[in-house]
C-alpha cells in the first residue's frame, strides 16, 4: 500500500491530546495542504484560521460548551461532559474553517457547493496531519462556537473576510494514546461492470 492509502487507513478520531506543541512548519504543511484542496469552479471560497493560542482557544470552546448546555436537546454537552468536558479535547491548535454564507445573489450559485468544498479541504486537513504524526479530529460542533453574540468577535480575532460563518473546525495535537480507526463496510460499496 502506498502512503496515502496507509494514512488514510490508519487515520482516527482522537479525544485525547498531550501538551506537546506542533511545530509552526508542521502546522504551516497542513495549511499549505488545506489551501490546495479541489473546490467548486476553482472559488476557493474559504478561509482558513490556524489558532494555536491556549487563551483564544479556551475562550471559543467556552463559549461553545455554554451555547451547547443550553439547548433543549443535551445529548452532544452530556456526550462531550462524559469525555472529560471539553469540547476541543486540550487539542494543541485548531483549523477553524469559514465559508461564504448566501448574502450576495452573485455567490448563490457557488455557495450551495460550500459545504462540499469545505469537506474535502478539512479531509486534506487531517490527512496531511495523519502524515506528520499528528492526530486529529474532525468536529462539527465548533459551528456553537459561533452560534451567539460573541460571533463577530471570534470571527474578527480569526480574520475571517465578512460575510464568512465558521462552522466547522479540525482538532489538532499528539494522542494521549493511540487510537483506532473506524470499522468499515465494505457492503457500502457497489462494483458495476
Amino acid at each position: 500500500m502506498n502512503d496515502t492509502l496507509t494514512n488514510i487507513a490508519k487515520r482516527y478520531s482522537c479525544r485525547s491530546f498531550t501538551d506537546k506543541v506542533i511545530a509552526d512548519a508542521d502546522l504551516r504543511a497542513i495549511a499549505d495542504a488545506a489551501i490546495q484542496a479541489p473546490s467548486a469552479m476553482n472559488r476557493q471560497g474559504w478561509h482558513f484560521a490556524v489558532v494555536k493560542n491556549k487563551a483564544l482557544l479556551s475562550e471559543i470552546e467556552a463559549e461553545g460548551m455554554r451555547v451547547l448546555s443550553e439547548l433543549a436537546d443535551k445529548s452532544s454537552y452530556n456526550r462531550i461532559v462524559s469525555r472529560g468536558g471539553k469540547l476541543f479535547y486540550s487539542a494543541q491548535a485548531v483549523v477553524f474553517i469559514a465559508v461564504p454564507v448566501n448574502s450576495d445573489a452573485a455567490l448563490d450559485r457557488y455557495t450551495k457547493y460550500a459545504p462540499i468544498d469545505l469537506g474535502i479541504a478539512a479531509q486534506n486537513v487531517s490527512l496531511a496531519a495523519t502524515s506528520l504524526g499528528i492526530a486529529n479530529c474532525h468536529c462539527g460542533l465548533v459551528a456553537f462556537c459561533f452560534a451567539s453574540d460573541k460571533a463577530d468577535c471570534f470571527k474578527q480575532k480569526l480574520n475571517f473576510p465578512a460575510g464568512f460563518e465558521c462552522s466547522y473546525g479540525v482538532l489538532l495535537g499528539y494522542a494521549r494514546e493511540s487510537g483506532t480507526p473506524h470499522a468499515t463496510d465494505v457492503g457500502k460499496i457497489s462494483f458495476i461492470e
